[in-house]
């Protein structure tokens, strides 16, 4: 048995909503872990549904136009705008690419063992 969304988590979802986009991501990935389990049910309010759908699309968007920036920026590695952007030496970079791509992957595959645990679909 479930217990009830009251007021306070609608006004959490909504805050955690709101924060994402202060290149706050991973709060969308929050409310949507949190709450993904009360958006199929008739009982939760509207404004709460859209709050986690919206949390979701926003994570997964976020994390894809990071992995378009990453990709541009390492094929462009050698070029002049992007060693202005360079924090360390280049060949400390070719150790950060790796550390990227891992990044990249551990949200996904985050969303996909939480939904094979819970044993319930995304939405």
């Amino acid at each position: 048995m479930r217990r009830r969304i009251n007021n306070d988590d609608v006004e959490s979802s909504k805050i955690m909503f709101y924060a994402g986009f202060a290149f706050l991501p991973w709060l969308w990935l929050i409310n949507f872990i949190q709450y993904r389990s009360y958006v199929k049910e008739d009982d939760t309010p509207e404004d709460m549904k859209f709050y986690v759908k919206g949390s979701f699309t926003g994570f997964i968007l976020f994390m894809i136009v990071w992995a378009i920036w990453l990709l541009v920026f390492y094929t462009n590695i050698d070029s002049s705008w992007a060693q202005q952007l360079l924090l360390f030496e280049k060949g400390i970079v070719k150790l950060h690419y790796s550390l990227m791509i891992l990044l990249l992957l551990l949200p996904a595959a985050a969303c996909c063992s939480l939904n094979l645990y819970a044993g319930d679909t995304m939405f």
